[in-house]
Order: C-alpha cells, then sequence, then structure tokens
C-alpha cells in the first residue's frame, strides 16, 4: 500500500517540470506562458535582424518576377516533388518550394534562370541545403521555359 502511494505520488511529480523563467509547476509536454512569450519574441527579433542583414537578397525572392518563375517551375514540374519521387517513388505536392540547384547566393545571375531550378518540398530543400549539386538524378520536362 505505501510502495502503491509512493509510485503515484513520483508519478505525479515526474508529469511535470518547472518553467526555467518563473518557477512555476507547468505538465511536462507544455510550454509555461512566459516561454511562449519568450520564444515569439526571440523569433521576432531572430526575423528583424535576418531581414535587415539580407534585406537585398531578398528583394530578388519576393517580387512579382520570381512569384510568376515559381509558379511556371512548379506546372512544369508537375506539382510535386522532384526528390521524394525520383529518389523514394513518393508523390509529395504539399509544401512545395523551388530549390535553386546552385545556390542563389554563390550565383546570382542564376536566380530565374530555369534550368537552376527544381521543384522539391520543404523537407527536402532543408535537407539539400545549399549544396552546389543534386543528391538526385533531375531532368526538366522541357527547356522551352523562359521568364520575362
Amino acid at each position: 500500500m505505501l510502495m502503491e502511494k509512493l509510485v503515484t505520488i513520483l508519478w505525479c511529480y515526474m508529469m511535470f517540470r518547472q518553467c526555467k523563467i518563473c518557477k512555476k509547476k507547468v505538465p511536462f509536454n507544455e510550454k509555461c506562458e512566459c516561454e511562449i512569450k519568450e520564444n515569439k519574441n526571440n523569433h521576432n527579433e531572430w526575423f528583424n535582424n535576418y531581414y535587415e542583414t539580407n534585406k537585398e537578397e531578398l528583394k530578388k525572392i519576393n517580387n512579382a518576377k520570381w512569384k510568376k518563375t515559381r509558379k511556371m517551375i512548379i506546372n512544369r514540374d508537375g506539382g510535386y516533388c522532384q526528390r521524394c519521387f525520383v529518389k523514394y517513388n513518393v508523390f509529395i505536392t504539399d509544401n512545395l518550394q523551388v530549390h535553386h540547384i546552385k545556390p542563389r547566393s554563390n550565383f546570382p545571375e542564376l536566380i530565374y534562370t530555369p534550368s537552376n531550378l527544381v521543384t522539391i518540398c520543404k523537407r527536402c530543400n532543408l535537407e539539400l541545403g545549399t549544396q552546389t549539386e543534386l543528391d538526385f538524378e533531375f531532368k526538366p520536362r522541357s527547356n522551352d521555359y523562359h521568364i520575362r
């Protein structure tokens, strides 16, 4: 009986943790209000710093020409992640992004060049990062795409 009570007390204690900021007791799988607020403030600060630092670079992909190019490339590639299809034989149509095969930071002249662009999902884009080549075989459907 004593052992059961001890286990129950220990179990209840283990399901909570102490907030690092305000020291309140919070369920172990949740965040305290002050932690949520601090994370939001940190993210906003990070985003503002990133934007200020990269303002000119971001202008190149935050315009009508890029939006038109992005839409054209996704249509050209059939509206699915090319990497997931080639590597895993899976059609992923959510969270699509247009990846620069040669990074735009190193090759700014290729930002809108269709042969340097491929449709991939967010996960694949994060995995590829800024590598200068793809880790899968990719051949665009046709080369008759030109952005004006």
